[in-house]
């Protein structure tokens, strides 16, 4: 047995293969530090979803809303009205999960073209919505880009991006993409497997992402680097007393990479570069980050101890001004479409997930009587 189905293969994939060992991750055969330096998200949803990516690098999936028939006025407002009826206090997480499963679709299973298009190209505003709850300004974006990244860029700032920070924060966004049978891939085939509609599938996923063991490890990663430069300690002695504490460095060492994530090796040279034309505070939480690396190494003293893609995220996050509690719904909206490639795929061939557990407990008893 083994526990959290570590290495237990369930199924197969023709979408992500990931050599932990060699720190060697491609999509459908392509290095995905090769995608992430000379293709674009949607050429790479494309990829995914098509088996190739589309001619001139557009997306047959991130439709601009604004360009299809369902997308209506009243449309649009009655998903502001489900984002305002979201309770108060429930983080974005919560709301993105419950936006996506109300979001209408054309077919009773996950297989259906325009649920996929549907979904991904509303997930810019689900996300959005969930977060500000209240109507956006979708005036700020340029025509035909509201699916895509530079679209929620211009979405949340109200203003399109600029090269400097379009192209970094599109590199990210192909990075985590996708990435095997991670626990909200897992979730979203699982859902996908009872025959559930693909909204369902991915609000699952969602769910599972929320969980502070898979999602959230940028915003920790960046918050911890900048209470250092916030407090001006020396990266060295923090990291030593924060392990001393029994703490967690996030971002640095991963579940399957037993060498630097390949990600992350991408993200840094765009991390660099992106806090060098910032400047200020946010260049001096990256100069932590790569401090906190080293102390990292001298300290824990063992093999595997290097980045992942959620080391440099959040400081690039936040370099974009995209708020820490956008982190991992920002996460998401790169994700649905992976998660969208693996319900497609397994409803090719499709079977009822239905593992076993083990009994552990107590023996034939017998009920006292009298």
């Amino acid at each position: 047995m083994s526990k959290g189905l570590e290495d237990v293969v369930v199924d197969d994939s023709s979408l992500c293969f990931i050599d932990g060992q060699a720190g060697v991750l491609r999509y459908r055969g392509y290095a995905v530090e090769d995608l992430a330096a000379h293709t674009s998200y949607a050429a790479c949803v494309d990829l995914l979803l098509d088996g190739e990516m589309a001619a001139g690098g557009g997306s047959r999936w991130l439709v601009d809303p604004r360009d299809t028939d369902w997308f209506t006025p009243a449309r649009y407002a009655e998903m502001v009205e489900q984002a305002r009826a979201l309770p108060q206090d429930a983080p974005p997480m919560a709301g993105l999960a419950a936006l996506c499963a109300l979001v209408p679709m054309a077919g009773d299973d996950a297989g259906h073209d325009e649920d996929a298009q549907r979904l991904l190209s509303l997930f810019p505003l689900l996300v959005l919505l969930a977060h500000f709850r209240n109507k956006l300004d979708l005036s700020a974006v340029p025509a035909g880009t509201l699916a895509t990244p530079a679209g929620f860029l211009a979405l949340l700032h109200g203003r399109a991006p600029t090269e400097e920070e379009r192209a970094p924060f599109e590199m990210g966004q192909v990075l985590q993409l996708e990435h095997g049978l991670n626990a909200s891939t897992f979730t979203a085939r699982v859902v996908a497997s009872t025959r559930a509609t693909l909204a369902a599938s991915l609000s699952a996923a969602v769910g599972a992402l929320s969980g502070s063991l898979h999602g959230g490890a940028d915003e920790r990663a960046y918050r911890f680097a900048k209470g250092i430069v916030q407090r001006g300690q020396d990266p060295d002695r923090a990291v030593q007393q924060h392990l001393q504490r029994g703490g967690r460095l996030m971002g640095l060492g991963h579940r399957v990479y037993k060498t630097i994530d390949p990600r992350a090796v991408a993200l840094r040279a765009a991390a660099d570069a992106l806090t060098k034309h910032k400047g200020g505070t946010i260049r001096a939480v990256f100069e932590v980050q790569e401090a906190i690396r080293a102390a990292a190494k001298k300290h824990l003293n063992k093999p595997g101890i290097e980045p992942n893609v959620e080391f440099y995220k959040g400081v690039v996050f936040a370099a974009l001004a995209i708020p820490t509690s956008l982190f991992t719904p920002v996460f998401a909206l790169a994700r649905a479409a992976g998660w969208t490639a693996h319900v497609r795929e397994l409803l090719t061939a499709p079977r009822l997930y239905r593992p076993r557990l083990r009994y552990r407990g107590e023996g034939p008893r017998v009920l006292p009587m009298g």
